[in-house]
């Protein structure tokens, strides 16, 4: 790129002006032979003639500049692009040829990369780390109880009121966890939650889909003492030297005991002969590619030291003659307890050193402090990987334009004023040729912009510009019809068609292209989004298997881009949550973390007291077990003159210990809003307020029984069934599904009656997600209800696969807004499989999805819930059990029923349950305002 040596010679000949105006009198000998016999340079035609040719061949000369040069932008866009060079360092080999971490050795590397402080005056983190999947016996266990229809995380057991007898509860796992063993450094072990800090930063950042790490395991120090008497060469100068002997000493047994992690900077790999291709690959590590890992962890076994190589350590180093004796001795090993690693002469090792060794030079022993052998210890200068960039070339203005016309001696007439009917005809026929010179010198100066990556705002990319920049005879002839010229140029380059095939052809070299126009999206919207797939292709590509719940995630970004949606607000990570074209939820981020076993039973509070927003309930510490944020509890609470209520699914949000022998938690008590209702009876100081685990954190899906406005082309045992506003349409059906249509006064209550017609088996037939109708057929013999009583009746999933099915492993919802689809011109279904098939380009193989299509106004309510989910740092809280429903997966717990566990309705809420004349019954409205109910329904 920066030569043209190479391309010169070749074009050469075809730019040199005789050559050009050869051939241009050449054409005219066979065009206008007849008419034009004059060929000498007197001839004004052949002087204009020169003139074009001269222009065509310095726009060809500048066009064989070195590519540096013509890519490089005029001073004032290097200043806006500081830092950078002809390409953004996002498209360096570093990321460009790289990947963020996706297998075990993979986060190994990058672990190892984590560093203090990015400078030689910090430490890294760890020595060495081991990523392992979760053991079998430490998975996230939980059951499905089929009869109840619920999700517990207690075992089921025949005497417990939450598994009734002869229940056969399908027992589920959570696949994708990992257990993570860190062995820290030195420095780590003198600020570890600066260190937990950085770890929990990086976890967040470099999350892979459907997997996460469960549990962390910092293995332990445990001190390694090594004594040695060591005699000295005769020639060793006893007041100076031994210090640095000592140096020398602790940075070579430090080093044999704990091996440094080796790191190699790209020129070192190259040297040895390694192609880009291999040391580009894994994760980018900016202090230093890793080629070696560590030997792996393994906490269950113990590790052994062997010291017989030591001695020839010692032995290397310069000025020691031998030793005399080394503890432990024979057999020359040392071995730490499992779950520890060697901490060599523990947390003060110079000082331990200086106790334990003793250096002999001329039979005396060597006495020096602390400071003095320190003086002598040097580390190795941090390594360092920057970006690579291909700085700017020399910035040559090729826009500069100076018309043809203006090179035609003044004795031709042609410059000056006032202008003459031959002169108006003279440049009317010349300015097709100015105008297309003209453009091509722009175009030159544009090229930074139009092979940019990163297109910034308001850059033009296709060259224009007027060809007469000086006042005189040009702009004259031209004066009334400049302006019109001028503006059908901005628009030719404008032309959204013409920018969408520079992008696609830069797309190409990532092997990607722009996105079809399938769900028609705007304009600009359209073209923004190509453009930002763009600019953001290199990131893209290297986050592409992590993922973010918290802000946009790549893949979220990768999948906008191939469908041709979002616009620019998608590359955006700070973009709000609300407003976004589609939504991936990961159905694992939705759970709780498991509990500790050990708070099954009931446990008593010592205080409880509000503290701001947050409810704070305060334990005797004895030998407790570890509580976790995100765990989830029942608070039992018993008002005088009340029977005991349950608050259930209240998700812990602060931990904390106290010096004092307190520990205990906080919940938010915005999170619920059954919790904020019964907050004042709570802190009643003469209720009684007692805590366990939440043992039923889920309940198995409802669905009002509502009739498809169409049931046409059925069978005569077929109804065609559809969603409603309050409830969304069950993503994860299936064509073959049993379901049961049941009585019911609300979805928490049953009928009182015992009849057959109470229950009704039906087979699903058919499922259309995006009309949100089921086609589902009863037994021969059996009748569906009336249409006008399907308002007491729900329905529900009723067969032991369907019970035995793993939501949340390796398990992504991506919900779209059926607008999307309803807008498009061609076949709906045809859409949505080919929307399918790109999404699932974009996801990694082990990864299931569920496309769900929302109403606009079910849509809009679930970005809103999503957003709130979030900006609460995605808490197990009322909108947690909100987007579950919303993506069918489950809903809250129900509480309980009957006198002193529910309210008396008001006269607002029983007209929202009733409606004003009384003949609803919305039991959404009973089941969240804990509302006393008769079931009169049943004797209509």
């Amino acid at each position: 790129m920066s030569g043209n040596d190479a391309l010169f010679p070749q074009v050469q000949e075809w730019i040199d002006f005789e050559t050009l105006l050869a051939q241009a009198k050449q054409a005219l000998v066979e065009y206008a032979g007849k008419r034009w016999s004059h060929m000498g340079e007197n001839d004004p035609g052949i002087t204009l003639l020169q003139a074009i040719c001269y222009n065509v061949s310095d726009i060809g000369y500048r066009s064989s500049l070195p590519l540096t040069d013509l890519l490089t932008p005029a001073p004032v866009s290097q200043e806006r692009r500081a830092g950078e060079g002809i390409f953004p360092a996002a498209f360096g080999p570093q990321r460009a040829l790289t990947c963020g971490p996706i297998s075990e050795d993979d986060y190994r590397r990058a672990l190892l990369d984590l560093h203090s402080t990015g400078d030689d005056s910090g430490y890294f983190y760890f020595n060495n780390a081991q990523l392992v999947r979760e053991p079998e016996e430490e998975r996230y266990r939980y059951w499905y109880n089929a009869e109840r229809r619920v999700y517990s995380f207690v075992e089921p057991q025949p005497d417990l009121p939450e598994w009734p007898v002869g229940d056969e509860p399908c027992e589920l796992t959570l696949l994708g966890n990992y257990l993570l063993y860190l062995q820290p450094t030195r420095g780590t072990l003198a600020d570890l939650p600066k260190a937990q800090a950085a770890l929990d930063a990086f976890l967040r950042e470099n999350s892979n889909l459907g997997e996460a790490v469960s549990r962390v395991i910092w293995l332990q120090p445990q001190d390694m003492p090594l004594s040695a008497v060591i005699a000295l060469r005769d020639d060793v100068d006893a007041t100076t030297t031994p210090a640095a002997i000592m140096a020398a000493l602790f940075t070579a047994v430090e080093t044999y005991v704990t091996p440094p992690v080796r790191r190699y900077s790209t020129q070192q790999l190259q040297q040895q002969g390694l192609e880009n291709e291999a040391i580009y690959d894994g994760p980018y590590l900016e202090h230093g590619w890793i080629t070696d890992l560590p030997p792996p962890l393994d906490c269950a076994r113990p590790i052994t030291v062997n010291l017989a190589r030591l001695v020839n350590a010692v032995l290397d180093i310069d000025g020691v003659q031998g030793i005399l004796s080394m503890v432990p001795g024979e057999p020359w090993e040392w071995t730490t307890e499992p779950g520890c690693y060697p901490l060599l002469w523990g947390p003060d090792p110079i000082a331990t050193m200086l106790e334990s060794v003793t250096l002999v030079a001329h039979g005396i022993d060597c006495v020096f402090s602390v400071d003095e052998v320190v003086q002598y210890l040097t580390c190795s200068p941090l390594l360092r990987n920057p970006p690579v960039l291909l700085p700017y070339g020399r910035w040559r203005n090729p826009s500069v334009y100076s018309p043809a016309t203006d090179y035609v001696p003044p004795c031709y007439g042609l410059l000056h004023l006032p202008v003459t009917p031959e002169q108006t005809q003279l440049h009317q026929f010349l300015l097709p040729f100015e105008q297309l010179l003209a453009n091509g010198c722009q175009q030159l100066a544009l090229l930074p912009n139009l092979l940019a990556f990163n297109r910034e705002a308001g850059d033009t990319v296709w060259g224009e510009q007027w060809p007469f920049a000086k006042p005189g005879v040009n702009n004259e002839v031209f004066k009334d019809c400049s302006a019109a010229i001028k503006a059908y140029l901005q628009q030719c380059s404008e032309d959204m068609e013409k920018e969408l095939s520079y992008v696609d052809y830069l797309l190409g070299y990532f092997n990607s292209s722009v996105a079809p126009r399938t769900l028609l999206a705007e304009r600009d919207e359209f073209l923004a989004s190509q453009q930002g797939y763009l600019a953001n292709i290199a990131s893209l590509t290297y986050q592409r298997a992590n993922f973010r719940v918290d802000k946009v995630s790549a893949l979220q970004q990768r999948i906008a881009a191939r469908l041709g949606i979002g616009g620019e607000g998608i590359f955006n990570e700070d973009a709000p949550l609300d407003k976004l074209p589609f939504y991936v939820v990961e159905h694992r981020a939705l759970l709780p973390v498991y509990p500790d076993h050990a708070y099954d039973a009931l446990q008593d509070v010592k205080t409880i007291y509000q503290d701001g927003a947050y409810l704070r309930i305060e334990l005797q510490a004895v030998n407790r077990a570890p509580l976790r944020i995100g765990q989830v509890v029942t608070l039992v609470v018993g008002e005088q003159g009340k029977a005991e209520l349950s608050i259930r699914a209240l998700m812990i949000a602060q931990v904390f210990a106290s010096s004092a022998g307190t520990d205990g938690f906080s919940i938010k008590i915005a999170d619920s809003a059954q919790l904020q209702r019964h907050l004042q009876g709570i802190l009643d100081p003469h209720s009684t307020v007692r805590w366990q685990n939440c043992q039923v954190w889920l309940e198995d899906m409802y669905y009002p029984l509502v009739y498809d406005d169409n049931q046409h082309g059925l069978g005569p045992n077929q109804k065609r069934l559809t969603s409603s506003p309050q409830s969304p349409y069950p993503a994860m059906v299936r064509e073959g599904d049993l379901l049961t249509i049941e009585y019911r006064i609300s979805p928490t209550a049953r009928s009182f009656s015992d009849s057959a017609t109470t229950s009704l088996p039906v087979k699903v037939v058919k499922a259309d997600s995006i009309a949100s109708t089921l086609v589902v057929e009863c037994r021969e013999g059996d009748a569906f209800p009336l249409p006008e009583q399907t308002r007491k009746y729900f329905w529900y999933f009723d067969s032991a696969e369907y019970a035995a099915r793993d939501r949340f492993s390796f398990m992504t919802s991506v919900v779209f807004c059926r607008d999307h689809i309803d807008k498009v011109a061609s076949d709906p279904y045809v859409v949505s499989e080919w929307m399918k098939s790109v999404i699932l380009q974009e996801y990694p193989s082990y990864i299931s999805m569920v496309l769900q299509w929302m109403p606009l106004q079910q849509f809009e309510n679930f970005a809103y819930t999503y957003n709130s989910w979030q900006n609460n740092g995605a808490p197990l809280g009322d909108a947690s059990y909100s987007l579950m429903r919303m993506l069918t997966l489950g809903c809250l717990p129900s509480s309980l029923t009957g006198i002193g566990a529910m309210y008396i309705a008001t006269e607002d809420q029983k007209e929202q349950v009733v409606g004003p004349a009384g003949d609803q019954w919305n039991a959404d409205v009973i089941v969240e305002n804990e509302l006393f109910y008769v079931p009169r329904a049943e004797y209509d």
